[in-house]
């Protein structure tokens, strides 16, 4: 029997046995999704490690305390992970700075949780970014800014924010963003020459959705 899927609940602790059998090699060898809390014990994570090399999609469970730092080094070892990552906190790790490759990031903060760490990551090959609710517009013009323009397509939908926020954004997009094509903004009015600007620069712009 081969596995794919594989859930781990957040308390599990089962206790596998160091040294992982043939079979159950073979059984979970295939795994391609994974499940799991950022705290998951450390036998489990070995095992994890050892075993599981074709991971593609890896969905996590922050942990606001004991998160085990392992987590990156499973993410190290798969050849196959989609490079696509979402969250709604901020991660209590510089997990992110793992994905060395990613090409798309969500971002969700319902609660106005503190992004400071983003500020100064760097996501060289991001081409979809996807922010909304009370995500800081320093962290998104950062990451913007921290891109190897390569971004196609940005979403970004914060209800409020100043307009030297609106202009700072529309600044970060116009100056790094040469080869985007879909772009959803809110646009205030005192920027609308901020928006002449990136109409002028980002000439492969086909799809633009003003709020």
């Amino acid at each position: 029997m081969r596995f794919t899927h594989l859930y781990i609940p957040p308390n599990f602790n089962h206790r596998f046995s160091t040294r992982t059998t043939g079979a159950k090699q073979h059984c979970f060898a295939g795994i391609e999704f994974l499940r799991c809390c950022t705290k998951i014990d450390n036998n489990i994570l070995d095992n994890l490690i050892g075993i599981c090399k074709s991971i593609k999609e890896l969905e996590l469970f922050i942990s606001l305390n004991n998160s085990n730092y392992g987590i990156v080094r499973l993410i190290e070892t798969q050849k196959k992970l989609i490079s696509h990552f979402g969250i709604t906190k901020p991660p209590t790790t510089k997990i992110l700075s793992s994905f060395v490759n990613l090409k798309i990031l969500e971002l969700d903060d319902p609660s106005r949780n503190k992004w400071n760490y983003f500020e100064n990551l760097s996501l060289p090959y991001l081409q979809i970014l996807n922010c909304r609710n009370n995500v800081p517009i320093n962290t998104i013009a950062s990451l913007i800014e921290n891109t190897s323009g390569l971004l196609i397509e940005i979403k970004i939908f914060i209800k409020t924010y100043s307009e030297v926020d609106n202009k700072r954004i529309i600044q970060a997009i116009h100056q790094n963003c040469p080869k985007l094509e879909y772009l959803e903004l809110i646009i205030l009015n005192n920027n609308i020459l901020e928006l002449e600007k990136l109409l002028n620069k980002c000439q492969h712009l086909n799809r633009l959705y003003i709020r």
